[in-house]
């Protein structure tokens, strides 16, 4: 219960923008690329990933789809079309 409440109080005081540019700083410093950064920042917020889906922006949302490209997490147009679940 107390989680719930803290990623709520977390999701209230971030914004979309404010989210993404979180990640872009952990993608530098860290050296991850965007869809671990996510990962990693909800393990340090101790946060469920489907808690921050509602924050990524589109642009972040298409560097994901293009990480997850590249690991071949999902197909893409070369190779069958595919999308994120987001």
């Amino acid at each position: 219960m107390l989680a719930n409440f803290r990623e709520h109080l977390m999701l209230t005081k971030l914004t979309p923008k404010k989210f993404s540019l979180e990640i872009e700083k952990i993608c530098i410093e860290k050296n991850l690329n965007h869809l671990d950064s996510v990962m990693y920042y909800c393990d340090k917020n101790n946060m469920d990933v489907e808690t921050v889906r509602k924050l990524i922006t589109k642009a972040l949302k298409q560097k994901i789809e293009a990480d997850a490209s590249i690991l071949k997490l999902i197909k893409t147009k070369d190779n069958g079309v595919g999308k994120l679940p987001i």
